[in-house]
């Protein structure tokens, strides 16, 4: 494919937004003219999941740059050139789409009985931050064919992405062609047990009547126990079942259950298969009569027209190529409407709880990674009016995956109300219910997480979310899932409670954030006010301490919280370039201690010199340990006589465009100095000379490379007892 140097593409199919020129000798010119017909659609302003159209006919000029005719009334009179995939066009976030595939995602949406204009905020959500001249489905071959450097040429078969999905000049003749082919035999001779499930190859197969006639027939069933578990289903549950299975799977029950055999013999059961499966083909028979369609074996037609989809079957009307290209950008349009649905269905939820309008959001960072494109927002509150705060005691409903990842949450008043998965109900393997004890509420919910760097790619973090606590005002607290792994805490802002949660996830995936909705507690009845009281920390002398801000307090911790009756310090960080699909900034703590006595054991403290790992010895008169985060490979040390009474106050940190030198100081007048340090612009922790450094925090960029690079470093401090005592100057 000869393409321009930059190229622009549809956001439904994924080739060129335009017309494109290619080798004479491979295809043929005519048959790509409607590759070239472009409208352009961006937000309504009134209605923001609705798609508003700027233009019915768009001429690409260069890169997403699109010259508009035939404007309409939504474009400010005299705008004539517009840039597509790219927030800062005057007109918002634009999409090119070919007339064609608009038709068939409005073709796909009135199947799934759905609004075809509702698409902007899922279009929206696959903006693709690297690649700004498409959106970042799948598009198989077409989104091979999106790099540059690959020659069409080089890729076999790719010749029917450029047939138009709904221009199918044909197909009468082939309908009739099928409807011959596949004429319905004597009922004797349907298959009864499984056809092998057709993997898919590039070798030339058989026609699907030809590998019909080595299937067994009627008189050979599968020799199956009888009172199987599949065979003890009742019929309707069973019929479900089926139901819910594709192609694939039914191939593998009928193996196993003569009840299978038995419920998918029938030529309408087929029929009705093929409508239910194939809305992208089912389309090429609407005018035929319906004594015709009752002649057609519809098990014949259905596995001709999967062969057709896969690419393993040519016909001689050559309309497997566009019927293969419907297919591809049908699915696609499939996905967009079902995710467009789920988004309408959480909009629609939201608003039956009274309690989530103008309600506060908690920093809900990435909890899974990497993270996938298509977020979908969803909004789920504990209780629907004030009132029922007074004594409702609803139940939190966790859901889980097979693998034990969460996968949704649900919510309910009592526990007599039906359980509802807010997230991706589809992978749901177990779930488990917390009730909110009486007389207190909920305050904190701390999550756990496991992350492993990619086994191809090391810089690439994969981490999921295994294990839920709910923490309350009253009572102990509740551990849902796995409780090993990092941690990361939720709470409300001061003067606020909890009144639901607010979930991010991807079609039929994980959980991938997770936040709190909170309202000022003004709201609740004063007479239910106890019932709201957290518990306040302390610090080492029993004394009330303010619980810190959520969002020093949301960072993903390794292993474990730090101590609560620690105070932390906001993170001092160089230039970073944050790659939220990919760095889940683990923040590694280094506690130096809580008490005094800990500080007492204190012998030395190390730095590597490439600024890689910390880390600190300890004699507790018996035996020496360590502590250490990071890497520790070339370190440094400072011996530290703490049982002398010498103590490490401050760490000293200088950055520009990177942290480029940090020096620790003792009250002893002695320091470590590691890196480029200059007594000047650097950051003191702790910021309050009256307080005591206690330990440091530290994120560390690609953590599991050679490149490793420190990122961000906090501390850990408290209150110091006696005079502060002065910092000494950088000699």
């Amino acid at each position: 494919m000869e393409q321009q140097e930059r190229d622009t593409f549809c956001a439904i199919c994924g080739t060129s937004a335009h017309m494109v020129t290619f080798r004479s000798s491979v295809l043929n010119w005519e048959n790509q003219q409607w590759m070239s017909k472009v409208l352009i659609v961006g937000q309504d302003k009134h209605q923001p999941e609705k798609l508003r159209l700027l233009s019915l006919d768009a001429r690409w000029s260069s890169e997403n740059n699109y010259t508009l005719f035939h404007t309409t009334d939504r474009v400010e009179p005299g705008i004539n050139h517009v840039r597509v995939y790219n927030t800062r066009d005057q007109h918002g976030l634009l999409f090119p789409i070919h007339h064609d595939c608009y038709d068939l995602l409005s073709q796909c949406a009135r199947s799934h009985g759905f609004e075809q204009d509702s698409f902007y905020k899922t279009f929206e959500a696959h903006q693709n931050q690297e690649n700004t001249f498409a959106l970042d489905y799948d598009y198989g071959y077409a989104s091979r064919s999106q790099d540059n450097e690959i020659q069409r040429e080089r890729i076999c078969g790719m010749d029917y992405l450029t047939m138009s999905p709904t221009e199918l000049p044909r197909i009468d003749s082939f309908v009739n062609w099928i409807l011959a082919e596949f004429k319905l035999e004597h009922l004797e001779n349907l298959p009864v047990a499984s056809p092998e499930p057709d993997g898919t190859n590039n070798s030339a197969p058989k026609s699907p009547s030809r590998e019909l006639e080595n299937l067994p027939l009627t008189s050979s069933e599968p020799n199956i126990p009888k009172h199987s578990t599949l065979e003890r289903l009742p019929n309707e549950v069973f019929c479900e079942v089926l139901d819910s299975l594709d192609y694939e799977d039914i191939c593998t029950v009928r193996l196993v259950s003569k009840t299978a055999c038995k419920q998918t013999t029938s030529n309408g059961y087929w029929k009705n298969r093929f409508f239910l499966d194939m809305g992208w083909a089912s389309a090429t028979f609407s005018s035929t009569s319906d004594n015709c369609l009752s002649e057609v074996d519809w098990f014949k037609v259905y596995r001709a027209m999967r062969h057709i989809s896969q690419g393993m079957y040519q016909d001689e009307f050559f309309m497997s190529g566009p019927l293969r290209n419907r297919y591809r950008i049908w699915n696609i349009c499939s996905a967009i409407v079902e995710e467009s649905s789920l988004r309408q269905l959480a909009l629609h939820q939201q608003s039956n709880y009274a309690v989530l309008e103008d309600a506060e959001d908690t920093v809900a960072s990435q909890s899974r990674f990497p993270s996938v494109g298509g977020t979908i927002e969803c909004y789920v509150g504990l209780i629907h009016s004030f009132p029922e705060a007074c004594t409702t005691q609803p139940v939190i409903t966790v859901f889980w995956s097979n693998m034990g990842e969460l996968v949704g949450i649900g919510t309910r008043v009592s526990e007599n109300d039906t359980r509802i998965c807010n997230g991706s109900p589809s992978i749901v393997a177990r779930s488990k219910d917390v009730q909110i004890p009486k007389d207190a509420w909920l305050t904190e919910v701390v999550i756990t997480s496991h992350g492993e760097p990619n086994e191809d790619n090391r810089s690439i973090i994969e981490r999921e979310v295994v294990g839920l606590k709910f923490i309350f005002s009253k009572g102990d607290p509740i551990q849902v899932g796995d409780s090993e792994g990092d941690k990361q805490v939720l709470f409300p802002p001061p003067g606020h409670f909890i009144v639901g949660f607010r979930l991010h996830y991807s079609l039929g995936q994980p959980v991938s954030r997770l936040g709190l909705c909170s309202q000022p507690i003004g709201k609740v009845p004063w007479d239910s006010l106890r019932r709201f009281d957290p518990p306040v920390p302390c610090d080492r002398t029993d004394a009330p301490k303010e619980k810190q801000n959520p969002e020093i307090k949301s960072h993903l911790w390794k292993a474990e919280l730090p101590p609560e009756v620690l105070d932390i310090s906001p993170a001092c960080r160089g230039y970073w370039r944050y790659d939220e699909r990919t760095d889940d900034k683990l923040m590694e703590t280094l506690i130096f201690g809580t008490e005094e006595k800990d500080l007492e054991m204190i012998t030395a403290i190390g730095v590597d010199i490439n600024l890689q790992g910390f880390e600190i010895w300890l004699d507790d008169g018996n035996k020496t340990t360590t502590r250490s985060i990071g890497n520790t490979n070339t370190m440094q040390y400072l011996s530290i006589d703490g049982r002398g009474g010498e103590r490490i106050l401050f760490c000293y940190v200088k950055k520009n465009s990177q942290i480029e030198g940090i020096r620790f100081v003792t009250n002893w007048g002695r320091q470590l100095v590691t890196g480029i340090t200059d007594g000047y612009s650097e950051a003191m922790f702790p910021s309050d000379k009256e307080s005591h450094l206690m330990g440091i925090y530290c994120h560390w960029q690609e953590r599991n490379t050679p490149r490793t690079n420190l990122k961000f470093i906090g501390a850990f401090s408290r209150k110091r007892e006696g005079l502060p005592i002065a910092p000494p100057t950088l000699a």
